[in-house]
This record gives structure tokens, sequence and C-alpha cells, in this order.
């Protein structure tokens, strides 16, 4: 078996484990039998099971960053980016990552992980609401809320409507992003 091959499998392996077994409490011996691989195929890849999530984890955080990158290149100055290439993408990249998110942040899961997530979406949000011309503490509630609205609306997707599209998640995601803009033009005196 190639590399790519069996570290896809032991990565799968450890994701179905993670649907009913807390993540220190799987072994390597449990991954190796349920996917019919050598000990010494697994740590030829990986030293723990603690480092296979960690390198999922990692991969799928240095996707979102690499999506970011792309946001920060086309945002124009002055406000908010506009919703584009990049979100299709990064719906790409979760759906891709469904399963593991969805197990990651669930109760056997690795609460770090989520902590990590936010980060690394935090810093992203502060610099689009930056131009919005709100003062620190408003712009500190909203980057809250969309922080929280953002990850609910994520694992709604992945858990409970996995047969959405990562094309279907982008037109609601537009849909979505009218509706509030609508809103809010509504608000303003």
């Amino acid at each position: 078996m190639d590399k790519a091959s069996a570290k896809t499998l032991i990565r799968t392996t450890v994701i179905e484990l993670m649907e009913t077994t807390d993540i220190p409490d799987i072994t390597v011996t449990a991954v190796c039998k349920r996917s019919n691989l050598s000990r010494t195929t697994f740590y030829r890849y990986y030293p723990s099971v603690d480092a296979v999530v960690k390198e999922m984890g990692d991969d799928l955080l240095a996707s979102i960053r690499r999506t970011q990158e792309v946001d920060r290149r086309t945002t124009s100055l002055g406000g908010m980016r506009k919703t584009g290439a990049s979100d299709l993408i990064r719906a790409q990249i979760l759906f891709e990552y469904g399963p593991f998110i969805r197990v990651v942040t669930g109760v056997h899961g690795d609460p770090s992980f989520a902590y990590k997530a936010v980060a690394v979406i935090r810093e992203r949000l502060q610099e689009e609401v930056r131009g919005l011309g709100l003062n620190e503490r408003d712009q500190e509630v909203f980057i809250e809320f969309m922080l929280a609205g953002l990850f609910r609306c994520i694992n709604y997707w992945l858990a409970e409507h996995p047969e959405i599209t990562p094309e279907e998640a982008y037109e609601c995601q537009l849909a979505v992003t009218r509706a509030l803009a609508e809103m809010f033009g509504a608000l303003k005196p």
C-alpha cells in the first residue's frame, strides 16, 4: 500500500473510532485492528493517535488560512469583502473535512481544536470588521456574534444535512448574506 493510501486509511479509521471513543482512549492497536494495517505501518507514518488527529486539524486550518490569503488579496479597502470564489473553496474544504469536523467538535473530540479554529476565523473577521466604522466594543460584540453563528451553521450543515453540497451551501450563504444586508439596511435611521 502506498503512503497516501495508508495515511488516508489511518485517518479514516481514527475518525470512525472518534465517533464512539474519546481520543485519549483510542489505541494504535484499535486503529490497526479496524483498518487491517500492521503496527509497523501505522508507526511508519504516525508516532501516536494524537498525532493523526493533530495532523488532520492542522491540515484543515492550513487550508482555511490559504483561502483567507485569497480574501486578503481580493478585499477592497474600506469594508468587508464581498462573497466570492474563496467562499466556495472554503465550503468545499469544510465539506471534505466534514466527518473530521463533526467528530473533533463532538463529545469524543478535542475541545482545543475549536479554540484553534476560532482563532483562525477571528483573525480574519477582525480585519474585515475594522472598516465598518464601529467602536472597539461593538466590533468585539459583532465578531463574537459572527463566530457563534458561523460555527453553529457549519456544525448544523455537517451534522444535520451532510447531503448539502458545497455549491448548495455557498448559494445558501449568498442568500443569507443578501437577507442580512437587507435587514441591516432597513434598520438604518
